[in-house]
């Protein structure tokens, strides 16, 4: 676990601004191949685009596809993360969250298939507990696309 999660090394290095205390994350859907690249038909368009480097992109997405999928958490480690997020948001709002652990877990475990969605519904819990006081209902939805269509008239018809 990355050194700044830790508290007793967080406040050990409160003032400490080294690089050494910065966590970089990338990451990606276990489906994001199908997704993105497959959906957006990528190697085809690869194939006909110029003025890029081609043989960089073809290696990113080759490195893309070819890359471990990381292991969905355990409920003990998904708690242990809630834990922290509890302590952030703890320290982030100055304040003391009057939280059980175990039911913010059996809520956010049951609020979608992303770890994404589960962590979105522990910290929707975690700011409505904070603003109100109570919580409401939190549920996860999928996201819709909204669209937005306007009729542009031509200038010969101003």
């Amino acid at each position: 676990m990355a050194k700044f999660l830790r508290s007793e090394t967080n406040n050990a290095n409160a003032n400490n601004t080294n690089a050494n205390n910065t966590l970089t994350l990338f990451t990606m859907t276990n489906n994001y191949v199908t997704q993105v690249i497959d959906g957006k038909d990528e190697h085809r368009y690869l194939a006909e685009v110029e003025g890029f480097d081609r043989d960089a992109i073809g290696d990113t997405l080759a490195r893309i596809e070819s890359a471990l999928e990381l292991i969905p958490l355990t409920r003990d480690e998904f708690t242990k993360v809630l834990a922290i997020i509890v302590a952030f948001h703890a320290r982030a709002f100055n304040w003391r969250p009057d939280v059980d652990i175990a039911q913010l877990c059996e809520m956010a475990w049951s609020r979608g298939y992303y770890l994404r969605t589960k962590i979105r519904a522990a910290i929707e819990y975690l700011d409505q507990l904070f603003q109100y006081g109570d919580t409401g209902v939190i549920t996860a939805g999928d996201l819709e696309q909204e669209t937005y269509e306007e009729e542009i008239p031509l200038p010969d018809e101003l």
